[in-house]
């Protein structure tokens, strides 16, 4: 069979989407859920209830994970993309029957479909 390369390099953008794909992942959005449900239960089990105190936490709950959280890993994603070189360079990817590889200027490795979990083919790439 005959090698299959493809080459790649990773933006900014890029980066900042697979940062919010790993902090918005399911167990995350879960804890969200069930942090927001107690703070409601404390809220309503109080011995009196204010519409606008309601929607303060609310807000400020909505506005730390759906605004601060997003623009903090906005800066630290673009600190990082800048710091670290390799994922600015440019990356061949070598996938033949024995093995998966890849080789930068700075960086590379191969590994054994052993430890290789999933492999995903996108159109965009070929």
């Amino acid at each position: 069979m005959e090698d299959i390369k493809v080459t790649s390099t990773i933006d900014q953008k890029t980066f900042f989407n697979i940062s919010l794909l790993t902090y918005f992942r399911v167990r995350t959005v879960i804890i969200i859920i069930v942090a927001f449900a107690l703070l409601q239960i404390s809220v309503l089990t109080r011995p009196y209830f204010d519409l606008t105190e309601e929607l303060i936490i609310i807000g400020l709950t909505f506005g730390i994970y759906f605004v601060i959280f997003p623009v903090t890993i906005y800066f630290k994603a673009k600190s990082a993309a800048v710091k670290t070189a390799y994922l600015r360079e440019s990356k061949v990817y070598t996938i033949n029957v024995d093995t998966s590889a890849y080789k930068g200027d700075t960086i590379s490795a191969s590994s054994s479909w052993n430890d290789i979990n999933r492999l995903i083919e996108r159109e965009k790439y070929f």
